[in-house]
């Protein structure tokens, strides 16, 4: 039960940029960022499916069921979801809760993750720090 307690208050303060910003008032249905689009500055979006291909220049904070990020991030990724799937890279620090969670990316910085089935692939890298708290966590990218 503590551990339980433990990983909740984790995801709510992963969540807690997203909710002040209001980026969870703004939900769509479904929200895409093609790989031939680039966004400048932040980027802060809610939906039920969630898929972005193209670049942002500043920090990636998204919120859906199934949340996809395979472009490249100049800044932070904060992302949370039943099914959270990163295979973009990020030059800052990529903080992920959900449900399920796979990561194949890298990051210049440091890598947190809390969910109940964390897989980190063989062609993932962290920089940084990893900090993961899961049911089920395999790792085998590079920390």
């Amino acid at each position: 039960m503590k551990k339980i307690k433990l990983i909740f208050a984790a995801a709510v303060l992963l969540l807690i940029p997203v909710v002040a910003i209001g980026g969870l008032n703004k939900a769509e249905k479904e929200i895409v960022l093609t790989k031939t689009e680039a966004h400048n500055g932040d980027l802060v979006k809610a939906g039920e499916t969630v898929d972005i291909g193209g670049s942002v220049e500043g920090d990636l904070m998204v919120a859906g069921a199934q949340v996809d990020v395979s472009g490249e991030i100049g800044g932070d990724i904060l992302s949370a979801g039943v099914q959270v799937d990163v295979s973009g890279n990020s030059q800052q620090d990529i903080r992920l809760a959900g449900a399920n969670i796979f990561y194949s990316g890298t990051t210049k910085q440091n890598f947190s993750a809390v969910g109940a089935n964390i897989r980190l692939a063989t062609d993932s890298e962290v920089a940084g720090n990893a900090y993961i708290g899961g049911g089920n966590v395999e790792l085998r990218g590079k920390i």
